[in-house]
């Protein structure tokens, strides 16, 4: 029941991402065109990897690293923001809706970004442990050699980014948080490098600017 019911929403995810379509496609196109941005993704991935690595150490803590976990967890938080964001719209709260299908689309983005930049860097996890092998799924998607960058950390950043950067409100701070406990967790877990998570904070942020940027969305 529980799969059948994370299936739907994520079809519904879906047919969100086709409606905004033509928006998708034009970040898409901003984000590939953005010279500066993806140089200074560069440099922040190689001052991290040799000033930082090795030299920062996050101890396991059970409820921080829980937390952090499910925050930056696809399974959890895309079926929440589709759930919030139909919901809105069903009760009449469209700006909400806006914001939330926004912060989807940033976060399922920077997710997408990280997956296909770490399919290509096949970095060790601090906890490596495994023989890659390419000719297996299950391997690829949970090995050790996916380190780089961070896939929870991405889609928490480009989703809590997306409010943080679009609510005009005092309280907009703590959109902050939840991408930041998820970084901490994955270092904590063993499952990546500081670096690996530094690059994913800054690439949430980098595109959900870009959707800030995109005409046709009311703020």
């Amino acid at each position: 029941m529980e799969k059948l019911y994370l299936t739907l929403l994520y079809l519904l995810s879906l047919i969100l991402i086709i409606q905004e379509r033509k928006r998708v496609k034009r970040r898409i196109i901003a984000l590939l065109r953005d010279k500066k941005g993806w140089l200074k993704l560069v440099v922040i991935a190689i001052l991290s990897i040799y000033l930082i690595d090795g030299n920062l150490r996050v101890d396991r803590y059970p409820p921080l690293t829980e937390i952090g976990e499910r925050i930056g967890n696809g399974t959890v938080l895309i079926p929440i923001l589709t759930t919030l964001s139909y919901s809105s719209y069903a009760l009449g709260f469209n700006g909400a809706g806006k914001l939330l299908k926004k912060a989807l689309i940033s976060g399922l983005l920077s997710g997408a970004v990280a997956d296909i930049i770490k399919v290509g860097s096949a970095r060790g996890r601090p906890r490596v442990s495994d023989r890659f092998d390419w000719l297996r799924y299950d391997k690829i998607s949970d090995s050790d050699y996916w380190s780089f960058p961070s896939g929870h950390v991405a889609l928490a950043g480009g989703s809590f980014f997306s409010l943080y950067l679009n609510i005009r409100r005092k309280w907009k701070f703590a959109f902050l948080i939840p991408p930041i406990l998820t970084a901490l967790s994955r270092m904590a877990s063993l499952s990546h490098w500081p670096s690996d998570v530094i690059f994913s904070l800054y690439l949430g942020m980098m595109i959900a600017k870009e959707g800030v940027k995109e005409e046709g969305w009311e703020r």
